[in-house]
């Protein structure tokens, strides 16, 4: 996983200015990469599995957040954004569609010449997922 540079400044940001919720966050992130198996609820696709966003979601404390990306290849995770899961409401909410959608904007100054990986098989995008799905019904 590859943290993009905005969002690698703005959780260092929140950790310089002393909030711990995001030095955890960060070390939930370091952890992530670590993992030999990850979590069946601590990665999820977002739907529509052809959009490839993906969360990961950092839940062990309060507020809890979700960091957004989409997969430049197999096992490489561009981590773009993230949101305290509260300010982002249901999954119906118009919040959830910017996201997505900044995530993929995001993604494309980046890599102006890449799209995104898609597929609604985990297992075609990264190593270590657990079972078929990965994303919410």
């Amino acid at each position: 996983m590859f943290l993009a540079k905005l969002l690698n400044d703005e959780i260092d940001n929140h950790v310089q200015t002393g909030n711990l919720r995001f030095a955890e966050l960060k070390a939930d992130l370091v952890a992530f990469q670590f993992m030999t198996d990850v979590e069946k609820d601590l990665l999820k696709q977002l739907k529509p599995p052809s959009d490839g966003v993906w969360e990961i979601r950092s839940r062990r404390l309060e507020p809890a957040i979700r960091v957004f990306g989409q997969f430049a290849e197999r096992n490489i995770l561009i981590a773009t954004s993230c949101r305290y899961r509260a300010d982002l409401g249901g999954f119906s909410n118009s919040e959830w569609k910017q996201e997505k959608r900044r995530v993929s904007q995001i993604f494309r100054q980046l890599f102006p010449c890449y799209s995104a990986k898609t597929a609604v098989n985990a297992h075609k995008l990264f190593d270590g997922a657990l079972g078929e799905k990965h994303y919410d019904d």
